[in-house]
């Protein structure tokens, strides 16, 4: 890898969550971007590294596998905050990993991917009932699942956006920000959230590395949020994200002092989905001004330390 204007991109999503890009695609677009690192982090599943591996690599470029979870704080009042968790041991490219993760805890994630998938199931019919009921929507959980089992890549994971596509073609809404604006907007409680504390720990003992993604995108910076910051660098969270399209300035040099108090290493996120959210980001593949502003120094500070958690 080189080591002088390095490019990386540690959270990106595929056609395999709410991403419109296969896994192959986005690696091209990673490559015509002169990324170095990328990770592909989609929600709940690492259904593209099984792509991802079937594919010859020939650039420079390293592929981490990832997956982004969604959890509550205990210590932030069941504050939901995304955790992307990365796996270097199944790196490919040019820093290709032969190692395994710890086999008992990886099948623990496993088991809570998997349940996460049921749980979000369950919430999604629950969604379309409430469309039914409440805006006497002419759709039927069948009609929808039977979209679902023939336009998306990944038959296990039901979300909004799968709907959001059936709402399209029911020609009910136009667009899939249409449809979110509209009805998808509503929320359905889960039953069993996953626990922000207990996943930084989990992705620990498997010698995965935990990120913590957009932290300001649902709550607000407070006395609270400051002090927990230093709880989870003690469980074992050590990267922030402190560059997203969603990030306002104020937010990034919160996050750049909070990164410097409690020695976090700095990740950069273009949290690529689709070439139309970029725009509505005012962003791009690669996020190339967060890489501007993080000096060449942290990136390489922030890539040896995930690599040295193989």
């Amino acid at each position: 890898m080189k080591y002088n204007n390095i490019m990386m991109d540690l959270h990106t999503h595929t056609i395999y969550s709410d991403g419109k890009l296969s896994p192959d695609q986005i690696v091209k677009r990673a490559i015509d971007h002169q990324i170095d690192v990328l990770a592909i982090t989609d929600h709940d599943t690492l259904e593209s590294y099984k792509h991802l591996t079937q594919s010859d690599f020939q650039s420079n470029i390293t592929i981490i596998p990832g997956v982004e979870l969604t959890t509550k704080s205990q210590l932030l009042h069941m504050t939901d905050f995304h955790l992307v968790v990365l796996f270097p041991q199944l790196a490919l490219g040019q820093r290709k990993c032969t190692q395994h993760l710890k086999h008992q805890y990886f099948l623990k994630l496993q088991q809570i991917l998997n349940l996460n998938s049921q749980n979000r199931t369950k919430r999604m019919k629950k969604l379309i009932q409430h469309l039914i009921t409440e805006n006497q929507l002419n759709i039927s959980w069948e009609e929808f699942f039977e979209y679902h089992l023939v336009h998306d890549k990944n038959k296990q994971l039901i979300q909004k956006y799968s709907i959001a596509k059936y709402l399209i073609s029911k020609q009910i809404v136009d667009s899939v920000q249409q449809a979110f604006d509209l009805y998808l907007n509503y929320e359905m409680a889960t039953s069993k959230p996953l626990i922000l504390e207990a996943m930084i720990k989990l992705a620990v003992k498997m010698r995965a590395v935990p990120i913590l993604a957009h932290p300001l995108q649902s709550t607000k910076i407070s006395s609270d949020l400051t002090k927990c910051f230093s709880i989870w660098q003690k469980l074992g969270l050590k990267i922030i994200e402190i560059e997203h399209p969603t990030m306002s300035i104020s937010d990034k040099e919160y996050l750049k002092v909070i990164a410097k108090q409690n020695n976090f290493y700095q990740s950069i996120a273009s949290d690529f989905h689709s070439d139309e959210r970029s725009l509505n980001w005012q962003s791009d593949f690669g996020n190339s001004e967060g890489n501007l502003r993080v000096s060449n120094q942290e990136k390489i500070k922030t890539l040896d330390y995930i690599f040295s958690a193989k």
